[in-house]
C-alpha cells in the first residue's frame, strides 16, 4: 500500500459556505406567481380583455413583463443560481449580425403583415 504525504491544513468548517437559499418556501412563492398572475387582469379596472384597445394591451404586456422580472428574481437571486445554469450567457459580437438581421425581419414582417 502506497502512502501518499500531503500537507494538512486547519480550516475553519464555515469557512466559504452560504446558507441555503430556502427553497422550498420560493419555489412555492414562484409557482403561485406562475400560475396566478392571469388572476391579476381579471380585477375590475385593470384590463378590459379587448384587443383592439391600445391601453389593455399595454397592461397585458406590463404585467407579463412584471412577472417575468419576479420569477427572474427569484430564480437569480433568492434561489442562488448562477445564469449560466439556466441557459442565460452574455452577448458576444456574433450574437450582433444576427439581432440586426431580427429587427429587419421583424419591421419586414410587421409591414407585410399591416398591409395584408
Amino acid at each position: 500500500m502506497q502512502s501518499t504525504f500531503e500537507t494538512m491544513a486547519a480550516v475553519d468548517p464555515r469557512a466559504g459556505i452560504q446558507e441555503p437559499a430556502p427553497t422550498k418556501r420560493f419555489a412555492l412563492i414562484g409557482l403561485a406567481i406562475a400560475f396566478g398572475w392571469p388572476l391579476i387582469l381579471f380585477i375590475p379596472g385593470v384590463s378590459g380583455h379587448n384587443i383592439t384597445n391600445i391601453r389593455d394591451g399595454t397592461v397585458n404586456i406590463g404585467v407579463k413583463w412584471l412577472v417575468v422580472a419576479g420569477l427572474s428574481l427569484i430564480a437569480f437571486r433568492a434561489q442562488r443560481r448562477p445564469l449560466s445554469e439556466l441557459g442565460v450567457r452574455g452577448v458576444r459580437w456574433r450574437d450582433v449580425p444576427a439581432v440586426v438581421a431580427g429587427v429587419i425581419i421583424g419591421i419586414v414582417l410587421s409591414g407585410v403583415a399591416q398591409t395584408a
